[in-house]
């Protein structure tokens, strides 16, 4: 399967799981084509979907023009992006997407990172750690319901943790996190690193506007989210 390094790492930003219910809805749009996908987390920052793999348009760094977020009885949010991750899963025909959002509401989004500071280890450090390897990884998983099922109680294990930080950070550290289960018990040493200063809540983020702001994403998050 294949791996990220994060020296290669250009997305750097959040994914909070939706607390709405009903689920939300995605819908593509590219290349003349409408694509419905199944959203696994969704948040100002990306989308986490399962796609049918013979989307073949649905490759890592295509740009998709149009991607429409419905929520049953909320007005549709449009977003453009790019993908940015694209994975087989224990179901042949369907794929694991990560997609990027890169423009909302005629905003540019532009993301950077601040220079990472050498920072001591925390007494937190090993439960971290100890909690992370205690979830079932999802790679065993022999269907995509129990995929699925095994990614959201990871991510929701990890709520607090996400909630420390900016929400442009949140998308990375999800994305951190199903890196570590890939590779786990053999964390690589900056993966690790990157992790465990997620989980401190360690601020590393900027984000961007260059169009002014309106306050789009505050709204996002009045329609699609609500915090526990």
């Amino acid at each position: 399967m294949e791996t990220i390094s994060l020296n290669e790492e250009k997305r750097r930003y959040h994914r909070l799981q939706p607390t709405v219910e009903p689920e939300p809805r995605a819908t593509f749009e590219v290349d003349e084509r409408k694509i419905e996908v199944k959203v696994v987390n969704l948040s100002p920052g990306g989308l986490l979907c399962y796609v049918n793999n013979k989307d073949n348009c649905c490759k890592s760094e295509t740009y998709i023009p149009k991607i429409i977020i419905k929520v049953p009885e909320k007005k549709p949010v449009t977003f453009a992006g790019k993908i940015v991750r694209v994975q087989p899963t224990a179901e042949l025909e369907i794929n694991f997407c990560a997609v990027e959002f890169v423009e909302f509401n005629q905003k540019i989004l532009k993301k950077g990172s601040k220079p990472l500071k050498n920072t001591q280890p925390d007494i937190m450090d090993d439960s971290y750690l100890q909690r992370l390897q205690s979830y079932k990884n999802f790679l065993v998983a022999k269907s995509l319901d129990e995929e699925l099922a095994l990614r959201k109680l990871i991510y929701d294990g990890f709520r607090e943790e996400s909630k420390k930080l900016q929400l442009e950070e949140r998308w990375f550290f999800y994305e951190i996190i199903d890196e570590m289960k890939r590779r786990e018990p053999d964390f690589p040493g900056g993966m690790k690193i990157e992790f465990l200063r997620l989980c401190r809540g360690e601020d590393r983020s900027e984000f961007v506007y260059h169009k002014k702001r309106t306050g789009g994403i505050k709204n996002f998050l009045k329609k699609f989210c609500r915090v526990k």
